[in-house]
């Protein structure tokens, strides 16, 4: 220990030898020139005095005062008489300073402060014989001011905010720079210094919006922060209101000038009404000072009512050109937010008005740095218990909802967009606060009330379109319903309405909302369509998709309860009433259906492969929606049914449909029997036919004969009936496989034609025969002709196997027929030949029915069937008689 306490005081010696080696080199560098400057006082002497500083590094703090002196004295013999001598001298004074590591000498901060304070000060500098200042003079005198500002200790700078009336006199000295019509260099440089009157240096920004604790953490001045809060309690109305009238009277200053305007308004309201140093009744009590120079509760209420008119007034600046300046609106708003929080509660609203207007602006760098500012406030929010702050802002937001629909009815389209910006912003810092909100009755039918109203939908724009009898999912990705809106038209005002939507989704109690949505939704009529589109867009708030903050909120709702809030969705949309509408011509109700629809999609999305749980009370309903023959519904339908088939884990639609065939087909059978549901019975049975594939034919038999039996009776709608049997016949084609078609059915020919001799033979008939009938149907009248035979052979067999006649016949023809037929394979008629054939035998009927569109619906279901059963040319007489007197006369002609 004995070493190393005697190594460190060999340092130290050393140290103080190499200080006191500096010292001298430094002195007798500058002694030569402060003599001669002391001998003949002119612009060459300081000019010498400037250029023999160059080669000192630091200046001495004991070599300060020696250095100063002659300077001082030239000023005051020769400073009157020779201005330019003047400014050089205070330009060399300040060069001094700026090589000096701290100022702790009071007498030389007293004597150059006020020199430096009677020369800027226009009145008093003609008073004291230095004549008009100029413009150098002036930038001169701002810069040494604010270097022995910047330099000054805190013990002299204790000393100097005890003394008020100088302190005073210097702010009114810059704020009166301010109110002239100077350059531009001249404002700046006073702002600065103005800056610096605070003990903040002017490159603090950096430092503030990083997170520190305070403004002016890392400056190096934290200890006199606490006496600069005494001193400028008094100054700050004056220097609020100057620095305000300011940047609205000078906005095309420059850039510069106007962000050092800002921190500078900034800083001060946030040195006087920092949260953390709030004064109470009784610490004021114990202070003896006059009233009118402390921060007592009364004279801080008094300045937050005119600070709230200083703030909208500068807040005028959002608009302003330069992006910088803008940025730097930013910093300010969000200096007094997350500083002023408790004292300046009543600007919050419109300062968190200026952050949310500017998170839209087109430069990056300032929409970054207001969102940024944003969230650290939403944070703020979420983690302090702030009441007062909540409570104005719950306010602000109830106020600006009132406003909502006529402000969009009434503004143009850029206003708008800033209305909704300005909604949506105030919920995104609200965030979960925003259940609070909700749970209040008041503010719940406010808001939803503003949004209703605010949709409201214009259904003359919508293009009716019949269904035709195709599938459609090579149409569902880009199928999407437009929606027209009667106050706005802007894509952009339309996108924040929707956002506005999911924000109460994804913050608000969900469950509050959709029972509110949906008593509304029951209520009234007219709002309907609204109501189930902003239940779509609370369901896709739900899932948290394209939301800033997608981490899983505390009391987020569960996957349990976002299955009930499908399901009571789901039981209300498809009640009889709402779910089962005639929708011909009715523009109106096709956009409900398919915003209803759009709401279960989105709901089928949030829950995922819970979907299973509820999936046979959302199938039938949606089934009949996709049997719909409006082509928006069918469309619609579609999408929500994708959603259900891949929540479910199913490649594909027509697989669930298969899967659960049983259970629409006996739901149908149920409709069928109820004549005011029959229609819906029919579009299920439409759908299922559409989506189908082949194996849900056997089990659709005994729904068509019910069909069928309803058509022969004249029961029921004959033009959807027609339209299910249309499906089915376009169904049927497409299960009947075209290049090698399925045999005719079981009709036995009355009066069976002999073989013709040229085909026995195998002549030049048979070849052109065979190339003709191959060429359109793959098979030879020959074969055609051996499987009648035969059929009719097995069929009269089976018949009346007892009578003698039809078995010598059958022998008789058994004996003529060509032995390469013998081993000809035979089978009972299919399923889809036999639905045919029951198809075409009601197709006479109908063909004269005065409805055009009916006949037309007949003659393409005939159509299809006769594609189905694909008849060889010149076989019609093979069909059964029904089905041939089914056929037009040019067809049978033919």
């Amino acid at each position: 220990s004995r070493n190393h306490n005697g190594g460190q005081v060999l340092s130290m010696a050393k140290e103080e030898g190499h200080s006191a080696e500096k010292d001298a080199f430094a002195f007798s560098r500058l002694r030569p020139a402060c003599v001669e400057l002391l001998k003949e006082p002119c612009v060459r002497s300081v000019e010498g005095l400037k250029g023999a500083l160059t080669s000192v590094p630091s200046l001495p703090a004991q070599l300060l005062e020696y250095t100063l002196l002659p300077l001082r004295m030239a000023i005051k013999r020769f400073g009157r008489s020779d201005p330019q001598l003047l400014e050089y001298s205070l330009d060399c004074a300040c060069e001094l300073v700026k090589r000096l590591a701290l100022l702790d000498s009071m007498e030389v901060f007293n004597e150059w402060f006020f020199l430096t304070a009677l020369l800027l000060d226009k009145r008093m500098c003609t008073a004291a014989g230095y004549g008009t200042s100029s413009e150098e003079r002036v930038l001169c005198s701002l810069e040494l001011l604010r270097c022995i500002l910047v330099k000054a200790t805190g013990s002299v700078w204790k000393q100097v905010a005890a003394s008020l009336p100088p302190l005073g006199h210097c702010v009114s000295v810059l704020l009166g720079l301010l109110g002239e019509r100077r350059g531009k260099l001249v404002w700046a440089a006073a702002l600065e210094t103005l800056l610096a009157l605070s003990q903040l240096d002017s490159n603090f920004p950096s430092l503030w919006i990083t997170g520190s604790q305070s403004v002016v953490d890392g400056c190096g001045h934290m200890a006199q922060e606490s006496e600069c809060r005494k001193a400028f309690v008094s100054f700050l109305p004056g220097i609020a209101t100057g620095l305000s009238l300011f940047m609205n009277t000078e906005a095309l200053a420059g850039q510069r000038v106007l962000m050092l305007a800002l921190l500078c308004w900034a800083r001060y309201v946030c040195l006087v009404f920092d949260d953390r140093v709030l004064p109470t009744e009784e610490s004021c009590d114990k202070e003896g000072d006059d009233e009118a120079f402390r921060q007592t509760p009364k004279n801080l209420e008094q300045s937050k009512k005119n600070l709230s008119v200083l703030v909208a007034n500068v807040g005028s600046l959002v608009g302003h050109e330069g992006w910088k300046v803008r940025k730097t609106l930013v910093l300010w708003s969000f200096s007094i937010l997350k500083y002023c929080t408790k004292s300046l509660s009543t600007c919050l609203p419109n300062l968190l008005e200026l952050l949310v207007t500017m998170k839209a602006d087109s430069y990056p760098q300032v929409s970054e740095s207001s969102q940024e500012a944003l969230s650290v406030c939403s944070a703020l929010l979420a983690k302090e218990e702030s009441h007062q702050w909540l409570a104005l802002l719950e306010e602000r937001l109830h106020t600006l909802a009132s406003a909502l629909p006529r402000l969009l009815r009434q503004q143009d389209e850029a206003r708008k967009t800033a209305t909704l910006q300005l909604f949506v912003g105030f919920l995104e810092v609200m965030g979960p606060k925003i259940t609070s909100l909700l749970h209040s009755h008041a503010h719940l039918c406010r808001i939803i009330q503003a949004l209703l109203q605010t949709l409201e939908m214009d259904f003359s724009g919508l293009y009716l379109e019949t269904l035709k009898n195709t599938q459609l999912e090579e149409k569902v990705e880009s199928f999407d319903v437009t929606l027209h809106f009667r106050h706005f038209t802007s894509e952009k005002i339309r996108n924040l309405l929707f956002l506005t939507c999911q924000l109460l989704g994804f913050y608000g109690p969900c469950p509050l909302l959709v029972d509110h949505l949906l008593g509304v939704f029951g209520s009234s009529a007219h709002q309907r369509p609204e109501c189930a589109l902003l239940l779509t867009h609370v369901f896709v708030g739900m899932s948290g998709v394209g939301m800033v903050r997608e981490e899983k909120l505390q009391g987020q709702t569960e996957g349990d309860q976002l299955l009930f809030l499908l399901e009571e969705v789901a039981s209300v949309f498809t009640e009889p009433v709402h779910w089962d509408i005639r929708v011909k011509e009715d523009r109106r109700t096709v956009l409900l259906s398919c915003l209803m629809l759009g709401a279960i999609r989105e709901g089928v999305r949030v829950v995922g492969v819970a979907v299973r749980d509820v999936l046979q009370t959302l199938l039938c309903p949606l089934m009949a929606k996709l049997g719909s023959q409006n082509l928006h519904i069918s469309l619609s339908a579609l999408r929500t049914l994708r959603e259900v088939w891949l929540g479910c884990g199913l490649p594909s639609l027509s697989r669930m449909v298969s899967d659960n065939c049983d259970y629409l087909l006996s739901a149908v059978s149920l409709w069928l029997m109820d004549p005011s549901q029959m229609s819906v019975g029919l579009s299920v049975c439409r759908g299922v036919v559409q989506y189908g594939d082949a194996s849900v034919l056997p089990p659709l038999r005994d729904c068509l004969c019910e069909v069928l039996l309803c058509l022969d009776l004249q029961q029921g709608p004959v033009e959807e009936v027609w339209s299910l049997l249309d499906s089915l016949s376009v169904a049927l084609l497409r299960w009947t496989p075209q290049d090698s078609p399925l045999p005719p059915p079981s009709f036995p020919s009355p009066n069976p034609t002999p073989p013709s001799p040229s085909l026995q033979d195998g002549g030049g008939g048979e070849e052109e025969s065979t190339s003709a009938a191959g060429k359109r149907h793959h098979c030879s009248l020959e074969e055609v002709r051996s499987f009648f035979l035969d059929y009719h052979r097995k069929k009269q067999k089976m018949a009346d196997a007892t009578d003698d006649c039809f078995l010598e016949e059958e022998e008789e023809e058994g004996s003529h027929r060509d032995p390469r037929q013998e081993n000809t394979e035979t089978s009972p008629s299919s399923p889809c030949h036999q639905t045919a054939v029951d198809i075409m035998q009601r197709c006479t009927h109908f063909l004269s029915s005065p409805s055009p569109s009916l006949r037309i619906v007949v003659l393409d279901a005939l159509r299809c069937c006769l594609l189905a059963l694909a008849p060889p040319q010149g076989c019609q007489d093979s069909l059964p008689q029904g089905c041939q007197d089914s056929l037009p006369q040019g067809c049978q002609d033919s």
